[in-house]
């Protein structure tokens, strides 16, 4: 084989490979892509099976074994207030992954009439939980807007 057709067989096959290796970093944005927005459907739809949230509420009650409202919407900075009006004990918890300092925190037990507060300093979206109820299906969520 000439050598001129070896090196334009060589360019070719560098080429496809070029060629290809750009088309799966593109698959894989793609997917990537897909991935993030399935993931902010879910939370979407997470959020919308909690019900509307209620704007600038920063008291939160415990009444009947559910949160009421579940789900606020506040300014940074606000100090949020959950209160147990039920006769049942309950504690209020934000998981480690969603404060800033990286700490668990907890209300502890609360017994009817206390309260718990929070500060929340930073914008986000925050959960919180009963880990006392016993179905876990006892919780809600503050979002924080700047």
């Amino acid at each position: 084989m000439k050598s001129g057709i070896k090196w334009a067989l060589v360019m070719f096959f560098a080429l496809t490979i070029i060629a290809l290796g750009g088309v799966g970093v593109a698959l894989a944005r793609a997917s990537a892509a897909t991935a993030q927005n399935n993931e902010l459907r879910e939370e979407q739809h997470e959020l919308s099976a909690l019900g509307t949230p209620a704007y600038g509420v920063m008291d939160i009650t415990i009444k009947n074994g559910v949160f009421v409202p579940r789900v606020i919407e506040v300014p940074v900075g606000a100090v949020v207030t959950w209160t147990n009006k039920d006769s049942a004990f309950h504690d209020v918890v934000l998981p480690r992954s969603m404060i800033a300092q990286n700490v668990q925190t907890s209300s502890g037990k609360l017994g009817a009439g206390q309260s718990f507060t929070y500060t929340f300093l930073q914008p986000g979206t925050f959960t919180f939980y009963c880990s006392l109820s016993p179905n876990m299906e006892m919780n809600g969520i503050v979002i924080v807007m700047e």
